[in-house]
């Protein structure tokens, strides 16, 4: 398996800055979620200021903003460890290169949530985060510098 991580460097050698752009955008994951729990977003309802303030702003969609007070409120704290492990387990993903199309898909689908959630204040920032994503996903950057190259070889598949 080790083997296959630099032999694949000789065979995609050319994939190298967006593997280094792959390995940045993991270590930001890492870093946000690291901070979520320096700033207890597990232990007190922080998420549940922010979802309040984001459902008052005018732009949300009505079908989002009762999908936000008849679940996501309700239930802050499982939420709460579902973004903030999710987010970590992104960016591990990104950072060693596993499995990085189906994370990158959970990146999409978060910022797409968080794009809904925040109103069109938040689209172009947004649209930026969902773009790098979605080149992650296209290009398979986890080939690269990463360990999906070793499952590419052997398991063809979506999914590597």
């Amino acid at each position: 398996m080790f083997i296959s991580f630099f032999e694949s460097v000789k065979h995609l050698g050319h994939y190298w800055p967006v593997a280094l752009f792959r390995i940045y955008v993991g270590i930001n994951f890492i870093h946000f979620s690291i901070d979520k729990i320096h700033r207890h977003y597990l232990d007190s309802p922080v998420l549940t200021e922010i979802l309040s303030g984001w459902a008052e702003l005018p732009g949300t969609s009505p079908s989002y903003h009762s999908f936000l007070h008849d679940w996501v409120i309700p239930h802050w704290q499982l939420f709460a460890y579902i973004l903030t492990f999710g987010e970590m387990a992104i960016g591990i993903s990104y950072v060693i290169g596993f499995l990085v199309r189906p994370a990158s898909l959970a990146a999409m689908i978060l910022l797409i949530n968080i794009m809904l959630g925040q109103g069109p204040e938040s689209y172009t920032i947004g649209e930026i985060y969902f773009a790098a994503n979605a080149m992650i996903f296209m290009v398979s950057a986890g080939r690269c510098v990463g360990f999906d190259y070793y499952f590419y070889k052997r398991v063809r598949g979506i999914w590597w």
